[in-house]
């Protein structure tokens, strides 16, 4: 009813960000990631619309809305485990897979701020360089 589309990583670039790489570093590794997952069509402005004005009008939409974003985390967890190893502790894994919720988000956020042209990946690096400017202040 929200209209809100799963979320598809490509196999290959989540078994290479499994691997430990493209690059060896966790956080451009993620930005890999979020860029894959941002190349997926997403739904248009019109339709975030709508399904936010369900969402707030129907608190049983919202739960959905709320649980879809909690599998989708699951997932991005999940995989940042395998990466990283089972014993990773499980505040990591929950840290990094709200970072790339955030990530994602928030480029999304940005495109639909510029009118929604383009792509909404286009936006992912002027995300990760505002998120370097607030972790650099002291």
């Amino acid at each position: 009813m929200l209209g809100i589309e799963p979320w598809s990583l490509d196999p290959a670039v989540a078994n290479e960000f499994a691997a430990g790489g493209p690059t060896g570093r966790l956080m451009p590794d993620l930005e890999v990631v979020v860029a894959d997952l941002l190349d997926t069509p997403m739904i248009g402005r019109a339709r975030v619309a709508a399904a936010m004005e369900l969402a707030r009008r129907e608190p049983r939409l919202l739960v959905r809305m709320l649980a879809w974003m909690e599998a989708n985390r699951g997932e991005v967890e999940s995989l940042v485990q395998r990466r990283l190893g089972a014993d990773t502790p499980a505040y990591r894994l929950e840290l990094i897979g709200v970072l790339v919720m955030v990530l994602t988000r928030s480029a999304f956020s940005r495109w639909e701020g510029a009118g929604g042209d383009g792509v909404a990946g286009e936006h992912l690096s002027a995300v990760v360089d505002d998120l370097r400017a607030l972790l650099a202040e002291t």
